[in-house]
């Protein structure tokens, strides 16, 4: 019986890894849109980019008072000819939302964009939007070879801080826990195919080259490497 609970488990990471083995955000998206409210309430999308959560709704038909926010001004005005209820927003400020309105929120890669202090007072601003019962939704990228290509990327962080923060109150934080009021309905993670030479290797001549060989037929017959380089993590508060 237990080994047929590790072929289970194996079998459920294995088509997970599948399923999100992808530098598209749609598996993202349709992960999070799985959370929407049923009615009017109102949803927030920060960091809406080209619009690329909204358009996805909208063909779902989904969210019917979607609001988007973005920090580029020029973003915000291509996002209005398009979408009603753009909003600029800078992510050090004060959201622009009455206390508990929100019964949605989506983040997506916009945490890797602010210093630890700056995240945790925007992650304070959602917990005080956010209603009983609403949903935050954060998708944000690993630490990954090309991270820092980016030079507005501050700083890779990981799902667990998020946890700690919102679901237990944490312990020896750096910074105030924001509540223990939150549970986690879902986290996934993103991956990319990596290359076996990212792996093993050797000091010996010999020895490498047979490394290579193996891992080029490895690679050849269908093999890869699987590497973490993203998540979704979805967030109730109770």
């Amino acid at each position: 019986m237990k080994l047929l609970s590790v072929i289970r488990n194996w079998r459920k990471s294995h088509i997970l890894k599948g399923e999100y083995l992808s530098s598209k955000r749609e598996p993202f998206f349709d992960l999070a849109s799985k959370y929407l409210p049923k009615g009017d309430e109102l949803v927030v999308d920060i960091g809406a980019g080209d619009g690329g959560f909204a358009r996805f709704l909208k063909a779902q038909s989904k969210c019917p008072n979607l609001f988007l926010l973005d920090g580029n001004k020029e973003t915000v005005e291509n996002l209005s000819k398009n979408h009603g209820n753009a909003i600029l927003y800078n992510a050090s400020g004060p959201l622009p939302f009455p206390d508990a309105s929100i019964y949605f929120m989506h983040c997506s890669h916009i945490l890797e964009h602010l210093t630890p202090g700056g995240l945790h007072g925007f992650l304070r601003e959602i917990d005080r939007v956010l209603a009983s019962g609403g949903i935050l939704a954060i998708s944000a990228p690993l630490l990954w070879p090309g991270f820092y290509e980016d030079l507005s990327h501050i700083k890779p962080y990981n799902p667990q801080a998020f946890i700690d923060y919102f679901c237990s109150g944490g312990n020896n934080l750096t910074f105030s826990p924001i509540s223990k009021d939150y549970q986690v309905e879902k986290l996934v993670y993103r991956y990319r195919a990596g290359s076996f030479d990212e792996g093993w290797d050797s000091k010996f001549f010999f020895a490498s080259l047979f490394l290579k060989i193996i891992k080029t037929l490895a690679e050849k017959t269908g093999f890869y490497k699987t590497i973490k380089n993203g998540f979704t993590l979805i967030l109730r508060k109770k």
